[in-house]
């Protein structure tokens, strides 16, 4: 959800419905099947029908290597601070507090004029909001909504058999990603995203947050955005538009991608050998959960949870090899009962097959008897 990913307001559900470059490399997206034939900062690697397979060369490995106070970022900042919610800042922030290198050049505001057809704006905080998007609860329960309806604009539908639309043009100067915000307050609301009159993104729920909405284009080319919402109240943060620097990008990625090598991945087990310079927090992108074990230089070692999601653990300088083990909570037991069960099973085959021996040989004997 803090990256801009479609994400439920009650968390049970999370999409990947567009590019998210930054994001996606971080969080190790390598390969993407979409029915676009080019995507802004990836590689297209193979084709079938109408599909492409694109490779993302700047995604991280399973695990790398961050900063040892890496896990002291704020992750729910854009929903505690209720106000100021820059999904581009955002993720800058968390990419310096994972590099300790900034990343402040990672986005590019671009300015935009957005024109308003078929509503009136007012201020958030002088129209009457009560919308069921703005007004539920998330399952964290962190949304200062008070606070947050202070920066919002309210547009309000004129003509109810047309909907709101916001429209801005902008130039592609380079072939880098463009990505589109539109920030809401808590939940998203029913809106649809159009580039040069084509729709790249639609949402008909109310019930997602926001999302990063990845722009198509070619250098050069002039783009007319336009944000629709058929909805009598669209409430929203400034949208905002930003280019990606696919070369700072770059640079951030390699320091994740560096002090890693031998990486394996078989049978629930991830092994990799580790040399790192200092002290560092080794973050592995997979779900934190029961069932993970992890061993260095073959002691076990205590896992934490970095931002609620994912495997971590301290890592002292030096050249280590590292090994993840995943086994299915319960799964020791099973096997026990299991092989129980083979064992049972094994001494009644047996049984059974002597009971049957001296049954056949008594009939034998019977048979002998008569003939004799």
């Amino acid at each position: 959800k803090q990256l801009g990913y479609c994400t439920n307001y009650n968390y049970f559900s999370t999409e990947h419905r567009n590019v998210i470059l930054p994001s996606d490399s971080v969080l190790g997206v390598r390969y993407i099947v979409s029915n676009r034939k080019e995507i802004s900062g990836l590689t297209p690697v193979g084709s079938s029908a109408r599909y492409t397979l694109f490779e993302n060369p700047y995604a991280a490995d399973i695990a790398f290597l961050a900063e040892e106070t890496a896990g002291e970022f704020s992750a729910y900042d854009l929903e505690t601070k209720g106000t100021d919610k820059d999904y581009f800042v955002h993720q800058e922030k968390w990419l310096e507090s994972l590099t300790g290198v900034s990343a402040d050049n990672v986005y590019t505001k671009i300015q935009t004029n957005w024109e308003v057809f078929n509503a009136k704006a007012v201020p958030g905080d002088t129209a009457d909001l009560k919308l069921e998007y703005d007004l539920k609860k998330d399952g964290k329960n962190l949304e200062d909504i008070k606070e947050g309806h202070k920066d919002l604009t309210a547009y309000l539908r004129m003509n109810g058999e047309a909907p709101i639309v916001l429209r801005t043009e902008i130039t592609a100067i380079n072939d880098s990603p463009i990505y589109l915000s539109v920030p809401f307050l808590m939940r998203g609301a029913p809106i649809s995203v159009y580039c040069n009159g084509q729709q790249i993104y639609r949402e008909a729920s109310d019930s997602y947050y926001s999302v990063i909405v990845d722009i198509p284009h070619q250098e050069g080319e002039k783009l007319t955005l336009e944000i629709r919402c058929d909805d009598d109240i669209l409430a929203c943060f400034d949208p905002t538009v930003a280019r990606c620097s696919l070369s700072e990008l770059e640079k951030q990625t390699a320091l994740l991608n560096s002090g890693i090598s031998g990486t394996s991945v078989k049978d629930g087990k991830v092994t990799f050998e580790v040399d790192a310079q200092s002290r560092k927090l080794l973050i592995a992108t997979v779900p934190y959960e029961q069932g993970w074990t992890v061993t260095i230089d073959g002691q076990k070692a205590e896992i934490t949870s970095y931002q609620d999601a994912f495997l971590s653990f301290p890592v002292d300088a030096g050249h280590h090899v590292v090994t993840l083990q995943f086994t299915p909570p319960g799964a020791r037991i099973g096997v026990i009962i299991s092989a129980l069960g083979c064992i049972a099973g094994a001494a009644l085959a047996i049984v059974l097959r002597k009971n049957g021996t001296r049954e056949h040989q008594g009939g034998d004997k019977v048979d002998r008897e008569e003939h004799s």
